[in-house]
C-alpha cells in the first residue's frame, strides 16, 4: 500500500506554513523550505512571523500539526532511531526516560554512539561481559587475568567492571 502524502497547517503558523505526514515543510503558497541540521544532527527549519524567524524543529512541526500539541515535558521520538527520518509513520510522542530507553534497546547511547555487540570493533559479547563482571566480582580474579583470558587489555576488564563501558548491560 502506497503512503499518501498529505498536508496540515504548522500550529501557531496556521496561515503561513504546511507541514507534511512525509516530514517536508512549505509557504502557504507552496514553496517548500530547505531544512538543515541542528549540531545534534536534528532537521530544523526557520519560519518567519512578523519579521521574527524562529528555527524550529521538523521533527515536533510534523507530530504537532498530526497528533496535537504534546503533555509537558514530552519529545519526538523516532521509531527508526534516525534523526532525519521525519515521515509521521516514524514518529511519536514519548518521554525523555521513554526515548533513552528505546536507543539503550537498539543498541545506541542517549548521545547516538553505537555500543557494546552493535559496534563493529566489538571484542565481546553482552554474555562475556557478564562472565567479566562475576568473575572480577565474586570470584576476585585480577583484570589481568581476565584480560588474557578473553583477549583485551586489562583496562578494558577495569572499563567493564566500573561501568564505565558496556553500561547498558
Amino acid at each position: 500500500m502506497l503512503d499518501i502524502e498529505e498536508w496540515r497547517p504548522v500550529p501557531g503558523y496556521e496561515n503561513t506554513y504546511e507541514v507534511s505526514s512525509f516530514g517536508q515543510v512549505r509557504r502557504i503558497e507552496g514553496k517548500s523550505l530547505k531544512p538543515c541540521a541542528n549540531s545534534k544532527g536534528y532537521l530544523q527549519v526557520t519560519l518567519h512571523c512578523r519579521g521574527k524567524g524562529v528555527a524550529l524543529l521538523v521533527n515536533r512541526l510534523v507530530l504537532m500539526a498530526f497528533r496535537g500539541i504534546p503533555p509537558e515535558d514530552f519529545e519526538s521520538c523516532h521509531g527508526d532511531d534516525i534523526k532525519c527520518n521525519n515521515r509521521l509513520s516514524n514518529l511519536r510522542w514519548g518521554t525523555r526516560l521513554e526515548n533513552a530507553a528505546d536507543k539503550v534497546a537498539r543498541g545506541r547511547t542517549t548521545k547516538g554512539k553505537i555500543v557494546g555487540t552493535n559496534h563493529p570493533a566489538a571484542k565481546l559479547t553482552d554474555t562475556e561481559v557478564l562472565k567479566i563482571r562475576h568473575l572480577a566480582k565474586a570470584c576476585s580474579l585480577s583484570s589481568a587475568k581476565i584480560a588474557v583470558q578473553y583477549g583485551v587489555s586489562k583496562y578494558t576488564i577495569q572499563d567493564i567492571v566500573a561501568r564505565r563501558s558496556w553500561a547498558h548491560i
